[in-house]
């Protein structure tokens, strides 16, 4: 399987892993705003100040009060963030366990695992883990299979590294120049 259809297949663990509805509220997320989200979650995303401002701007117009709009910036505080965070913590501890020829986990993973509590996560998880510390295959429901292997992992990380402090900067109205 090409690099590339192993990073998306990375990527998508995580989303498979935590995520939920993009709109916490009854309010539509307006189509702009959920394709900025996109662009700022991919492996090859990035963020500009124009984007930042256009999605914060979308979002004022979209959501009817000041109220929604606070209880979507807690949204990707307390979810989106902690998902791709949890995802980050997973495959820094795939890097480990390849390593090391076992499972192990860093204690950051260990407690967003701890507060994450989603049906099959856990399963997902330590599937990916165990794939990477002994060398285990996982299959997956389309009948292919695959092994986590250090050059997906190596590659992959900082590309969940860069979205993370991607979705940091655009989860907060106000623009962070850094």
């Amino acid at each position: 399987m090409p690099i590339f259809k192993l990073r998306l297949l990375a990527t998508l663990i995580g989303l498979i892993i935590y995520f939920g509805p993009i709109a916490p509220t009854n309010a539509q997320l307006p189509q702009r705003c959920q394709e900025i989200i996109m662009q700022v979650m991919s492996s090859d995303g990035y963020l500009t100040r124009d984007m930042h401002n256009e999605f914060w701007d979308s979002l004022e117009q979209a959501l009817p009060s000041q109220a929604d709009i606070s209880v979507f910036e807690q949204y990707i505080s307390e979810n989106m963030l902690y998902a791709q965070e949890y995802q980050l913590e997973l495959f820094t501890s795939a890097q480990l366990s390849l390593k090391a020829g076992e499972v192990l986990t860093t204690n950051r993973f260990e407690k967003l695992a701890k507060g994450a509590n989603k049906a099959g996560q856990e399963d997902i998880a330590a599937e990916f883990l165990e794939s990477a510390g002994y060398g285990s295959v996982i299959s997956r429901p389309d009948g292919r299979t695959l092994v986590v292997i250090q050059e997906v992992v190596n590659s992959t990380l900082p590309s969940i590294a860069s979205s993370f402090a991607r979705l940091k900067r655009l989860g907060t109205k106000t623009w962070d120049a850094s």
